[in-house]
């Protein structure tokens, strides 16, 4: 049986729905006051580069073995 435009449609939407039930259960799920608060674009840049610091000081894998 070859898929067809609305057997198609039909797939994607069933797809995007479920996509979106996953994505309000997380939103739903987060504790927001614990979450950074930024005020600036500059105070998440500065947040964003911790991250980006520590994972160039310990790469992935770069663990010395004892």
């Amino acid at each position: 049986m070859p898929l067809t435009i609305d057997k198609f449609a039909v797939i994607r939407a069933k797809i995007m729905r479920q996509k979106a039930e996953v994505l309000v259960a997380e939103i739903t799920a987060t504790d927001w006051n614990s979450q950074p608060h930024f005020h600036a674009v500059d105070d998440f840049l500065n947040f964003a580069d911790t991250f980006i610091e520590q994972s160039e000081a310990d790469p992935p894998g770069s663990r010395k073995r004892r």
